[in-house]
């Protein structure tokens, strides 16, 4: 129900008539009201409370109660999983807004906690300051994608605050620190980019191949807020245990190990601090990596592109070939390349983007197929992963004779060891291989790879950066 008064404003008064409105609410379905929230489902949504509106519309008062209720509330663009069985009851005295009570559970498991206070400045346009609010996460499980080009999921722990003023344009800032548990991100978009998104002015060549067509710069994006656009940010995400990276349309996987401070705004972010790369490898167009040694080091000024500092070996004609790369990754032209054997920059170029051979000549079908065949197979590939509870899972075409290569890994973190299985498929002479990794420390793995016919190796791989 609702009752009282409201003043109009603009009809000449000296000052503005005092508000003396009262609304009562007996659990009202927001599902009536569904247009006021464009961007989220909420599924069994109620209001319940009464609070009186006193004073005026610059200096306004109140007093009552009010709880919201819903079952499910999801993101209709899938950003993020659903919340459930979410509660939040307000406390309203004056123009003091307390929470008395918020409590959500993940879809994946875990509880999310919000407290603390605000202050209403103003009801219209909304004004409230101060505002302190506090958003805590034990052991929430869940799993988001903020763009089509990133995919994330994890278990996380910390807490997020919110403080400042909010209204007329102005922003409370948005600080805390978050861990990490069973991370995975995944970059999705690399693909679009490797099949001929050029963006003018930004390409690298590779000497005797085809171009790798890269996105256009940060900048150059249509659309792009501008800096000072949304939140600011002062957060703090931590990695308690390694967070696992792929780049499926590359083939590409990792852990990484660090933590990272995020700033900015939410309109404009930017990431400092270093992580540590581990276990890593890519594959493409025939061509495959392995990473031994990377660190991408990152800095507010250039937002969030990091700066490498990697050293990966591949298999040649001539024996295996060691190359290393560092510097900035939004100037690809003048990244330093180095490589033992000694090589050339368009020696190393050629390494690193692969010629594929001539149009229609068997090898250019051959490992054409190949990559198509790894990005057309990556979404089944994920879907599977993920009902496994797998970190890794690959197979791809391989080689000229039409053969396939397993590969399933995962990483178990109640006793730090990564488990891998390679196994190549349908060739004339199937190999397999059984790989142990185990982080004695953030520098040091230990590995023990068991081959065929009894062949089995046991190696340090210590990793150090400067």
């Amino acid at each position: 129900s609702l009752a009282g008064t409201v003043p109009l404003p603009g009809l000449g008064l000296a000052s503005s008539p005092a508000m003396d409105v009262r609304v009562s609410m007996e659990r009202f379905p927001l599902e009536l009201v569904q247009e006021l929230l464009p961007a989220w489902q909420v599924e069994g949504g109620r209001l319940s409370g009464a609070l009186t509106l006193t004073g005026t519309p610059e200096e306004p008062t109140a007093s009552g109660k009010l709880s919201f209720q819903a079952n499910r509330i999801a993101s209709r663009q899938d950003l993020i999983d659903p919340l459930l069985n979410v509660l939040v009851e307000l406390n309203i005295d004056g123009r003091h807004l307390r929470v008395a009570k918020g409590e959500a559970r993940a879809s994946g498991g875990g509880e999310l906690a919000l407290s603390g206070d605000a202050y209403l400045a103003s009801i219209w346009p909304l004004g409230l300051d101060p505002v302190d609010l506090r958003l805590a996460m034990r052991q929430a499980s869940m799993r988001g994608r903020p763009s089509e080009a990133v995919e994330f999921q994890g278990t996380f722990n910390g807490e997020l605050r919110l403080a400042g003023a909010l209204g007329s344009g102005r922003w409370p800032t948005l600080s805390g620190r978050i861990g990490v548990q069973q991370g995975r991100v995944a970059f999705l978009g690399v693909a679009a980019w490797l099949a001929g998104g050029q963006a003018a002015g930004n390409q690298t060549p590779a000497v005797g191949g085809p171009v790798v067509r890269l996105p256009a710069p940060p900048d150059q994006v249509e659309g792009r807020p501008s800096a000072s656009e949304g939140v600011p940010l002062d957060v703090t995400v931590e990695a308690d245990e390694p967070v696992r990276i792929e780049v499926p349309a590359i083939g590409g996987s990792g852990l990484l190990e660090g933590a990272v401070l995020l700033t900015g705004t939410s309109g404009e972010p930017a990431l400092s601090g270093d992580v540590a790369l581990s276990q890593a490898r890519v594959r493409y167009f025939g061509r495959e990596f392995t990473i031994e040694r990377g660190r991408l080091s990152f800095s507010p000024a250039r937002g969030m592109l990091p700066e490498v500092d990697l050293q990966a070996s591949t298999g040649t004609p001539d024996g295996p070939v060691q190359v290393q790369l560092q510097g900035d990754v939004a100037d690809l032209g003048r990244l330093r390349l180095s490589a033992q054997p000694e090589m050339s920059r368009e020696q190393i170029l050629a390494l690193l983007l692969p010629p594929i051979g001539e149009p229609g000549t068997q090898p250019w079908v051959a490992r054409v197929n190949e990559q198509l065949a790894a990005w057309a197979t990556e979404p089944l590939e994920r879907a599977v992963r993920r009902a496994l509870g797998l970190d890794e899972l690959w197979l791809v075409p391989v080689g000229e004779e039409g053969s396939l290569r397993l590969s399933v890994g995962k990483y178990i973190s109640a006793s730090g060891i990564y488990v891998r299985y390679r196994r190549e498929l349908l060739g004339r002479t199937p190999e397999q291989e059984l790989e142990f990794s185990y982080r004695l420390r953030p520098d040091l793995t230990l590995k023990l790879t068991l081959g065929g016919e009894e062949v089995w190796r046991l190696g340090l791989n210590w990793q150090w950066s400067f």
